[in-house]
């Protein structure tokens, strides 16, 4: 008979717990079990003009939206092409989406005259490989791009052993494809806003814009 008493007791005792730990939780943790929206391939179109990919939209969401959701700023910096033209871009590191940590860089939206304008007053500049031109700014002139728009993204996973299969079955099969050399290849998805290079001795990189901005470069071939 104790024991009896003993073992209901205990099946009470456990679900009071159960139900206090439930309560506790509250529902903040739900997030926790919440289906994932925001992985690199889960890419939602909007318009032509809009693009929802990593729970941010192109180009309405701004600079600070993209700190909220991948974190720190690791930096900012200006580059100037060869031609002449400027481009702003955000780096942010380790970031964590889902299976996969990455890097991502965020090209902010920004007029050519403004861009000057912090050419101008750069601590620095100095040349890439490339030949570009490449501006250190000031945390001043960082902090006041905050409510830039993102104009496009760039996710780089820092595991390097991602094949084709691995993007086929996310991505489906490219529209269009351009070989870059015997070990890397471009696929293109212009009615998705996406562009992947896949490198067999490199790190792979998935680019996103709005399809309204999407160019197909010289020489990529149809696939049938």
């Amino acid at each position: 008979m104790t024991t009896k008493r003993f073992v209901v007791g205990l099946l009470i005792l456990t679900g009071l717990a159960s139900m206090l730990a439930w309560w506790m939780r509250g529902p903040g943790d739900a997030a926790l079990t919440r289906p994932r929206t925001d992985l690199p391939w889960q890419v939602q179109v909007l318009s032509p003009e809009r693009l929802r990919v990593f729970d941010l939209e192109l180009p309405r969401s701004t600079l600070r939206d993209a700190i909220a959701k991948f974190g720190q700023l690791e930096s900012v910096s200006l580059f100037q092409s060869k031609q002449g033209v400027f481009s702003l871009e955000a780096y942010f590191g380790k970031v964590s989406l889902g299976p996969l940590k990455a890097r991502v860089i965020a090209t902010l939206d920004a007029p050519q005259s403004h861009l000057r304008e912090l050419a101008a007053g750069a601590l620095t500049m100095k040349y890439t490989k490339d030949g570009e031109r490449r501006f250190v700014l000031d945390q001043e002139r960082i902090a006041a791009q905050l409510s830039r728009p993102l104009r496009a993204l760039s996710y780089i996973p820092a595991y390097s052993g991602l094949d084709a299969d691995f993007f086929r079955k996310r991505f489906g099969e490219p529209a269009y494809y351009l070989k870059i050399n015997d070990h890397s290849v471009q696929w293109f998805y212009p009615e998705r806003g996406v562009r992947i290079l896949i490198d067999a001795k490199g790190k792979e990189v998935l680019e996103y814009q709005p399809p309204a901005d999407f160019k197909i470069p010289k020489g990529a071939g149809k696939n049938r």
